[in-house]
C-alpha cells in the first residue's frame, strides 16, 4: 500500500512539474476513466479574470444604448426609402410595434456583429431602441440637411409637421424637455 502511494505521489509531483507544458489543465488517468484536472493556480487566475471583467462591465451599457440607436435609424432609413406604400398602409395601424422589432433585431445584429450580447444588454438595447423612436423625429429639426440625406426630404417634412421640437412622442404622447 505504501509503494503504490509513494508512486502515485510521484506522478502527481511529476505531472505538477509539466504543468507548464499543460497551462494548468491535467489529465488523469485513474483505472479506465480519464479526468481533467486543473491546478489550483489555474482556477484563482480564471477566477480574478471573471471578477476583473465585471468590474468594468457597466460601460457596455452604452454601446448596448448606441446599437439601440443604430437599429432604429437604419430600420427608418429602409423602410421610407424601400417599404412599398401598401405594406405601409397595412402596417399603419402596428407601425411603431413593427418598427419596435425589426429595429431590436437589427440591434441585436450589431450587438452580435460588436461581439457583446447577454440578456441584460439586449433590455438595454430595447431601452435604446424606445428612446430613439421617441426622439428620432427631432433630427428634422435639428439636423434637416443630414435627416434628408439619411431619409427622405418627405420624412422630415411629415416629421416637421407631425411633431414638435424638442419632444420625446411615443403612441400618440408627446412629452416636452
Amino acid at each position: 500500500m505504501t509503494i503504490a502511494r509513494s508512486n502515485f505521489s510521484d506522478r502527481i509531483a511529476r505531472i505538477e512539474r509539466d504543468r507548464i507544458t499543460t497551462q494548468g489543465k491535467v489529465r488523469l488517468h485513474v483505472g479506465d476513466r480519464e479526468m481533467q484536472v486543473r491546478a489550483d493556480s489555474a482556477m484563482l487566475r480564471q477566477a480574478l479574470h471573471a471578477k476583473a471583467r465585471t468590474r468594468g462591465h457597466w460601460l457596455s451599457v452604452v454601446p448596448a444604448l448606441l446599437t439601440g440607436l443604430a437599429g432604429v435609424v437604419v430600420v427608418t432609413a429602409l423602410r421610407v426609402r424601400f417599404l412599398p406604400p401598401e405594406i405601409e398602409l397595412r402596417l399603419a395601424a402596428h407601425s411603431e410595434l413593427a418598427g419596435f422589432g425589426m429595429a431590436l433585431a437589427v440591434a441585436v445584429l450589431f450587438g452580435v456583429l460588436l461581439n457583446f450580447f447577454s440578456a441584460r444588454l439586449l433590455v438595454w438595447q430595447a431601452i435604446g431602441v424606445v428612446f430613439a423612436l421617441a426622439s428620432l423625429h427631432n433630427a428634422a429639426f435639428w439636423q434637416p440637411a443630414l435627416s434628408d440625406a439619411v431619409f427622405t426630404p418627405g420624412w422630415v417634412q411629415t416629421q416637421q409637421d407631425l411633431h414638435a421640437p424638442r419632444t420625446l412622442a411615443l403612441g400618440g404622447i408627446a412629452i416636452g424637455f
